[in-house]
């Protein structure tokens, strides 16, 4: 439930390097149903953030279609962190959030090391039998991909 994954992070005393938080609420109507808005409120940002270690990212998927509630959620997203940036998946409502406070990920760094990771993650899907249809081409939706400092 939504209600665990909050207590988690008020009790977490681990320090992980990547947080992704992909919660769907099924809530359609308040124009953010990915996550949940109890997630992103900034109290439980500033806990998810505790649990990060120091250079930790933050990844989040979000499916917003409210440009107030996105705008609102970015300006929240850097005040916890020092940058964010963002990759709109090509025809799909889906916008993943990269967020730290890592000084070596900061504006075109960030961007440099997702597009090297996604090489990585990309070259070792290819080798896998799968049909076309069923793979992202992750390099390519990185040319989407905003820088917010």
């Amino acid at each position: 439930s939504v209600q665990d994954g909050l207590e988690y992070f008020k009790d977490c005393e681990e320090k992980y390097e990547v947080i992704m938080l992909d919660v769907d609420s099924k809530d359609i109507t308040s124009g953010m149903s990915c996550p949940p808005k109890q997630f992103v409120l900034e109290e439980n940002l500033h806990r998810m953030k505790k649990c990060l270690q120091p250079n930790g990212l933050f990844i989040l998927n979000l499916v917003c279609r409210d440009s107030t509630l996105r705008s609102d959620l970015l300006k929240t997203l850097l005040s916890t962190w020092s940058s964010i940036s963002t990759c709109k998946m090509d025809q799909e409502v889906n916008e993943v959030i990269f967020a730290s406070s890592n000084p070596s990920w900061l504006g075109d760094k960030l961007k440099k090391n997702l597009c090297d990771g996604f090489k990585l993650v990309n070259d070792h899907v290819k080798k896998a039998v799968k049909l076309k249809e069923d793979l992202i081409d992750l390099e390519t939706d990185l040319k989407s991909l905003k820088i917010n400092k």
